[in-house]
């Protein structure tokens, strides 16, 4: 996969707090530009088919949009905006994820997409976010430990 297309799957896991099998789902009719926010299936929830809306800035939706046709998507042929975003199996992006964390000189240890999801919950909570919010947002019912005690 080319290196834009990392770089954006990387943001936006960073920007959502997502899983990478919850962003390897995404397709183009998954963002809400009006709304600045995407919207996933829940993988962690019991109901089958919840969608959850999670804020997404402006300024990172138009870098997805630049790099993925978004937009031009929304208003082509409905099956425009129903192929994959990031097409390539969930191994396959954690491996690469992590090569670009690697290369933006984080420690080896820290170069995987945990840390992204860890580091959205961080800057929620420096934000001034709710554990609610977050919770949310994380699509958990309960938040786990290693994030209670930040609440």
């Amino acid at each position: 996969m080319e290196k834009p297309a990392i770089n954006t799957l990387c943001l936006l896991i960073a920007y959502t707090g997502c899983v990478v099998s919850e962003a390897l789902e995404l397709k183009k009719q998954n963002f809400d530009f009006a709304g600045e926010a995407v919207m996933f299936n829940n993988i962690h929830s019991n109901v089958k088919n919840e969608i959850r809306y999670v804020p997404l800035p402006l300024t990172v939706l138009k870098v997805l949009d630049q790099t993925h046709g978004i937009r031009i998507a929304k208003i082509g042929p409905k099956s425009a905006g129903s192929e994959l975003l990031w097409p390539i199996h969930r191994v396959t992006a954690w491996r690469q994820i992590s090569t670009v964390m690697k290369e933006a000189g984080i420690e080896e240890s820290q170069a995987n997409p945990r840390v992204l999801r860890h580091t959205f919950v961080i800057r929620c909570k420096k934000a001034g976010y709710s554990k609610l919010a977050v919770q949310n947002w994380l699509g958990l019912a309960k938040l786990p430990a290693v994030y209670e005690h930040m609440f």
